[in-house]
Formats: structure tokens, sequence, C-alpha cells
């Protein structure tokens, strides 16, 4: 087994296209959300909870988490599970994913001391890079040629790749 993940901090752009092939293939999926992703798209974070997947917070505001004071941490993770207990009754523990992957000891101690535990990654499937010059085939290949049993894949809601590849990764996974 691979777990595919999806991070929502800026954009929505491919969440409809996700959603639908992860149905399609009967496949669920983990999200990080942040808190404000979540406020500014209530409608698509009640379908992927709708649709079966887990959902667990990205921080609020999505700052480089080494950055700030332990108190703002603290406050990043409350805000997400207060706006995700709102809209859907759940909580966002135990577990969270540093925006950029930004973590150090302090980070982990603190949100731990919130019940949190942080999810990173095996392999970053680039999807975000597009106007870097990243492609749906070089997205697609780069997970492909990475494939290996327990690999955490990170890919986005916020870009074009990952809503156009995902009916065809997954019938390649499968």
């Amino acid at each position: 087994h691979i777990i595919l993940t999806f991070d929502g901090g800026s954009g929505s752009e491919s969440t409809r296209e996700i959603l639908s092939a992860l149905e399609k293939h009967k496949v669920n999926s983990t999200f990080f959300l942040t808190g404000k992703w979540i406020e500014n798209n209530p409608l698509l974070t009640i379908l992927i909870h709708g649709d079966g997947h887990e959902i667990f917070s990205h921080t609020y505001n999505h700052p480089y988490l080494t950055r700030i004071s332990d108190d703002e941490i603290r406050k990043e993770l409350r805000d997400t599970d207060s706006i995700l207990f709102k809209l859907l009754g759940i909580n966002s523990k135990p577990y969270f994913r540093p925006p950029y992957g930004d973590r150090d000891e302090r980070v982990l101690k603190v949100a731990s001391s919130e019940g949190y535990q942080s999810v990173y990654w095996t392999v970053d499937a680039m999807d975000w890079m597009e106007s870097e010059g990243e492609t749906d085939w070089s997205v697609i290949n780069r997970v492909k040629n990475t494939l290996s049993p327990g690999n955490i894949y990170l890919m986005h809601l916020g870009d074009g790749i990952t809503g156009r590849i995902m009916d065809d990764l997954l019938s390649y996974l499968e």
C-alpha cells in the first residue's frame, strides 16, 4: 500500500477532479487542510468528509512554524481545529502536516503538547511546481518511478496538474 495525501493551503483548483477520481476508483485518502482553506471552501470540505476521507490540520494560515512563537503555533492548530469542529463536528487531531515541511524539535514538542503528531511525506510529487515547468507527465512519472510500499505521497489541491492526472494515476496504481 501507498498513501496519497493532499494539502489544501492556497487554491482548490483540482479538488473536484481529485474527489471524482478517488470515488471512481473507490480509494480513500488523507487531506491536510488549513483553517483558511476550510473557511474559503466549506462545501468542498463537506464533500471531502462526506466521501469518507480523513481530514487533518495543515495549520490555519500556512506559516513557517519554526519562525513563529510557541503560542502562535498553538493558535494555528487550535484555530483550524475549531473551524473544522464548527463545520463538521470533527476535530483535526491527532495528525498535522507542517507547512513547507518546516519543523524542528521545538515545533514538534509544542504540537505534541496540543495533541498532534507531525506527518511528513516520502515523495513530493512536485505537482505544485507547474509554473516552474513541472508537467502532468513529469508528476505522474515521479510517482510511478518511486513506488514503494508504505510511501506517503505529497500532492496538492491548488494546482491544475493533480486534477488532470488523478484518474490515470489511480488506474495505473490499480
